[in-house]
């Protein structure tokens, strides 16, 4: 009786918390916890998300607020395409928030596109209307990327592949760019460093990187892809825009709390290896001595290997819904709670 008094007080104290208890054991469980493993996007930060940084053919965008002048700068033909890709190659849509607001729903990263896109003039409902799919390739965790194919206006029998997403698998995907005059050069080792040096820069400041990109098929092409895997050889590199989302306020104190309370606590992300480092030591997770690693690094172990890792393990970025299945698993054959 009296553990049970106590428990159902403990479910009251979380009440007024925020926390709904369902089952009384819960709060002994919880109480009793030594690892807490979280996502980033929307536990650990805002989720509100807008481009700050980014470049295309060639030209930077150093500040949200410069997004206007940095479009005018670039060629007209890529203009077009910049905001073609990223009104057709999305799923997000503007409408009204439960306050009436109008907002773009969906997303959070393609709403910060289209935030993007709508400050340089784009509307992206009229680009829809005139550009039906004829195959979408909808975004997955696995691969990291979305993929829309389009017809061509005014082309016969010509189709345009609009791809988008986690910045170094679509550049190891691309071939060409496009460079400050709108032309499609060959992307040789040099340039590739300058791209993956640039990506880099923006994942160690924090931001989530996406990358765009597209090739033009045929019919012939389009009839041989299959309906699992979108055909993402030979890209022309678009840009790379970076994408700010603040840490949520306290999570820095809730962390610090937990290590003194000795719960250890681990960041599983989707995001790019540098920029779950940069949001992990923004929040106190990744420490010294701490070790971050990738969802295919991780998969890759034996078992014994993962063992040997847990205890320094900080962060996975590039995780897979998999990779967390096999991380708690291993958790509890080492009896953490």
């Amino acid at each position: 009786m009296a553990v049970t008094i106590s428990l159902a007080y403990a479910t009251t104290k979380m009440l007024k918390d925020g926390n709904l208890v369902r089952q009384l054991a819960a709060c002994e469980t919880m109480g009793g916890a030594t690892v807490v493993c979280t996502d980033k996007t929307g536990t650990l930060t805002q989720n509100l998300m807008t481009v700050v940084r980014g470049v295309v053919a060639d030209v930077e965008l150093t500040s949200r607020a410069e997004a206007q002048a940095f479009f005018k700068t670039l060629p007209k033909d890529v203009q077009s395409l910049l905001l073609e890709s990223i009104a057709i190659n999305s799923t997000a849509f503007e409408g009204p928030d439960d306050q009436g607001h109008i907002e773009f729903i969906g997303s959070k990263s393609e709403c910060a596109l289209l935030g993007f896109g709508k400050v340089c003039g784009l509307d992206y409902r009229s680009v829809r209307a005139d550009n039906k799919p004829a195959r979408v390739y909808p975004f997955s965790s696995e691969k990291k990327t979305m993929t829309t194919i389009i017809p061509v206006v005014g082309e016969s029998d010509q189709f345009r592949v609009h791809a988008k997403g986690a910045s170094e698998i679509i550049l190891r995907s691309c071939t060409k760019y496009m460079d400050k005059d709108g032309k499609c050069v060959d992307i040789d080792q040099t340039v590739r460093n300058e791209l993956l040096r640039r990506i880099s820069m923006f994942a160690n400041n924090a931001l989530r990187t996406f990358a765009l990109a597209y090739k033009v098929i045929d019919g012939a092409e389009l009839g041989l892809c299959s309906d699992d895997e979108a055909p993402l050889s030979d890209l022309i590199w678009i840009g790379v825009m970076g994408i700010q989302d603040p840490l949520r306020p306290g999570v820095h104190q809730a962390v610090e709390d937990c290590h003194r309370a000795g719960v250890i606590v681990r960041m599983i992300t989707g995001d790019n290896i540098e920029t779950a480092r940069a949001i992990a030591r923004d929040a106190g997770i990744l420490t010294k001595g701490g070790q971050a690693i990738t969802g295919p690094q991780w998969r890759k172990m034996t078992p014994e290997q993962q063992h040997a890792i847990l205890p320094r393990l900080q962060v996975m970025a590039r995780s897979s819904p998999l990779d967390k299945q096999i991380m708690v698993e291993r958790l509890q054959e080492r009896h953490e709670v």
